[in-house]
């Protein structure tokens, strides 16, 4: 009976590490807001728009926001099919291991998830993940983008 309280405990404290780490690491404005509170349904339907402060959902610590309340219940059915790739930050500036804010317009779907770009004032991260894409594949990129982030993720 100990050893089971013990190991309950462990494996709660291995969930709030890896909970508080996530906060630490994901993509959040200083609202606490992931993908500066665009709504990661959306994406998926392939259009960003602004989430609604009445519709908010955590997961594994970090708060999003939905335009709508269908898009919040299909989220909360499945939030790894809809949580934004790279934890929220530059795809293209992810494949140098770099956390790079990013513009929430600029997205693009690959293998079934959610890429986000930077672009604005100093370029357009979608653009040069383009011209890599031509020469590497796209599904390439993204994968080691993927293990980028997973590095990052678990330090």
């Amino acid at each position: 009976m100990v050893a089971a309280i013990v190991a309950v405990s462990l494996l709660d404290a291995a969930g709030q590490t890896e909970t508080h780490r996530r906060m630490d690491r994901v993509n959040q404005g200083p609202d606490q807001v992931a993908v500066k509170g665009y709504d990661p349904v959306g994406y998926h339907e392939g259009w960003a728009q602004k989430g609604k402060p009445q519709f908010v959902q955590a997961y594994k610590g970090v708060r999003y926001q939905f335009s709508s309340e269908d898009h919040l219940r299909m989220f909360r059915d499945d939030p790894e099919r809809y949580e934004p790739a790279c934890g929220g930050w530059c795809a293209t500036a992810m494949l140098e291991g770099k956390k790079v804010d990013i513009n929430p317009k600029r997205f693009r779907k690959i293998g079934g998830k959610i890429y986000l770009f930077s672009g604005g004032f100093l370029g357009d991260a979608l653009k040069t993940w383009d011209r890599l894409a031509e020469d590497e594949g796209e599904q390439a990129l993204a994968e080691r983008a993927d293990a980028r982030w997973r590095r990052i993720l678990n330090q």
